[in-house]
């Protein structure tokens, strides 16, 4: 009686088990659909239009870095792999400041953008 219902419930292991697999399966293949083909040209254009409309991003780091220069006295934003170099303490002003001035450029860039068009 005992190997009857071990056999059983592996048969319903087994079952639920590719009940699982299946499910899996449709999740991947969901999951490929949103991801391929007109949707992820949609997303790459989406991406070009932005970073066509945000300038160069040698611009956008030429500004940050002026900023953290100014608002923060950090001279790089590289990373230089020293905590001494890389880790900077600074006053909630400063921070204040800084995000502020970086809003202001934002702000400034995306109106450049609006006019252009």
């Amino acid at each position: 009686m005992k190997d009857n219902d071990t056999k059983i419930l592996e048969e319903a292991y087994k079952k639920i088990k590719k009940a699982y697999d299946r499910e899996d399966e449709k999740t991947i293949e969901a999951h490929k659909k949103q991801r391929s083909g007109k949707t992820y040209a949609q997303r790459r254009k989406q991406f070009a239009d932005i970073k066509e409309a945000n300038g160069d991003t040698n611009n956008i780091r030429r500004i940050l870095q002026n900023i953290a220069k100014e608002f923060l006295n950090i001279p790089t934003l590289q990373a230089r792999m020293s905590d001494s170099l890389d880790f900077h303490e600074v006053a909630v002003w400063q921070l204040e400041k800084a995000l502020a001035a970086a809003y202001k450029a934002g702000h400034n860039q995306a109106g450049d953008v609006i006019n252009e068009r």
